[in-house]
């Protein structure tokens, strides 16, 4: 009925039968396009080595040797408590994404040693991807988390580099990231060469000598370089990486100035110290990662206004299909304002993805 009339007019006033100010209308069009941009990929990767089992101060070993948060008072718990459950910084990021669309995330665990490696060639086996790069993974990934126990060194720079790998190994437009997650001691790196400066007191992550202080084996010693330049050559490739350090690592500490030029490097540096984000909390984690996307408003203005606003006619097209016009009781025209009034239409076009677009397209009169 309205697009009948609607033509009517027109066609009365195009033809010059129409008095006054109105003899001037003029058929009007407009367009509004929904286009969110692409949904980041994440990878988290997370430090499972011997270290995490020990208490947040390091001063006892071993709290935490069994798989699952059982709460006791050890970095492997801290790291279960933002990362499975109802509050979860994996579920935070999952919730971001659309029904059209959901975020990719994957995980990689470091160690990937069994849960008694004995020597250095099997602490320092590489990590895996335990979960790969896909969509609705969270509960694939809390599940994974839960069933481990702290086992091996922590070979973090390959870890890195082996989300890195899984994250240019999607094509896509969209942002990459990836989440550390450890207690900031990474090692396993055989190309070392201990020394006082290298691999002495706390730069020592195991099989230490009691005389010299140096690790009897270069995959004993603390290998920040080789975890900042890994985490450089990431953002080289823009993929930017989130640090979050577990346990006590106090400023002055080879541990805490590992963790802070981890967090530099990454491009995700906090603007005061400590510069990595403390695992202390999923809020706190949720908010050092990037913001959601902001919602687009379903509230439009029309230029010039209408002169009929009961002559509106509203179309709304739904990643690419054919318009579909809209009934009366979902929008109003007050002024030069279009308001998508049925909330439901709202949230179905604010729902579009980069690959599946809505949009709406508007005709009416106009002086």
């Amino acid at each position: 009925m309205r697009r009948t009339l609607f033509f009517t007019l027109f066609c009365l006033i195009a033809c010059g039968r129409e008095p006054g100010r109105q003899a001037l209308a003029k058929l009007r069009t407009a367009t509004f396009a929904f286009a969110n941009p692409p949904l980041p990929d994440v990878v988290f990767v997370v430090d499972r080595s011997a270290a995490m089992a020990d208490s947040p101060d390091g001063s006892v070993q071993g709290v935490c040797p069994a798989a699952g948060n059982l709460g006791l008072d050890c970095k492997w718990n801290q790291l279960l408590s933002v990362t499975t459950g109802q509050d979860s910084i994996v579920r935070a990021v999952a919730s971001r994404a659309r029904p059209s669309e959901p975020i990719r995330i994957g995980l990689v665990t470091a160690s990937g040693a069994g849960d008694s490696p004995t020597g250095f060639d099997e602490a320092c086996t590489p990590g895996v991807l335990a979960v790969p790069l896909q969509g609705g993974s969270s509960g694939e990934i809390e599940s994974a988390l839960l069933s481990l126990a702290p086992s091996g060194a922590a070979p973090l720079a390959s870890a890195v580099l082996l989300a890195g790998a899984a994250l240019q190994q999607q094509p896509s437009a969209a942002e990459r990231f990836v989440v550390l997650l450890t207690g900031g001691a990474p090692d396993c790196n055989a190309q070392l060469a201990p020394t006082d400066s290298t691999c002495a007191g706390e730069r020592c992550t195991s099989d230490c000598d009691p005389g010299t202080g140096l690790s009897r084996d270069a995959r004993g010693c603390l290998d920040e370089a080789g975890l900042i330049q890994a985490i450089q050559a990431l953002s080289d490739s823009g993929i930017r990486t989130l640090v979050v350090g577990f346990g006590a690592a106090t400023p002055g500490t080879a541990v805490y100035e590992t963790l802070d030029a981890a967090a530099i490097a990454g491009g995700m540096a906090q603007s005061a110290e400590p510069r990595f984000v403390r695992g202390d909390s999923p809020q706190q984690l949720d908010e050092a990662f990037p913001p959601q996307n902001v919602t687009q408003s379903c509230i439009f203005a029309l230029d010039p206004a209408p002169t009929s606003p009961e002559l509106v006619e509203v179309n709304a097209t739904f990643c690419g299909q054919a318009p579909k016009p809209l009934a009366s009781e979902q929008f109003a025209v007050t002024g030069s304002t279009l308001a998508i009034t049925d909330a439901t239409l709202c949230q179905q076009l604010q729902n579009a993805s980069s690959t599946c677009p809505n949009g709406l397209s508007v005709a009416y009169l106009a002086n």
